[in-house]
């Protein structure tokens, strides 16, 4: 038989899990993002062909944050704040690592 106290238990293990994936979710997106942003950039000679990444390759628009609905009280109220700023901060180490190779 499952008691309140294993279940407030289990909710804690969820909860940990479910702050670790939306910081993942989170990392990943910025990754992905720059590195679509700087492969896109004929600054570079990369080039949406050359980089093999077309216009309709990559996020439909920008993400500004964490959509509310993926948000949680406790585990994620505001999962590290604005995505924008660090997607372009991302970008644009990339592209000095273009420059510098």
């Amino acid at each position: 038989m499952t008691t309140k106290s294993d279940m407030l238990t289990s909710r804690a293990t969820a909860g940990t899990r479910y702050a670790a994936a939306i910081t993942e979710l989170r990392a990943a997106y910025v990754d992905l993002a720059a590195l679509d942003g700087a492969l896109r950039n004929k600054n570079f000679g990369v080039g949406d062909t050359a980089a093999g990444i077309g216009a309709s390759d990559g996020f439909n628009g920008r993400l500004p944050e964490i959509p509310l609905s993926l948000r949680h009280g406790t585990y994620a109220s505001d999962p590290l704040g604005a995505i924008d700023n660090d997607v372009d901060a991302q970008t644009l180490t990339y592209l000095a690592a273009l420059q510098a190779g």
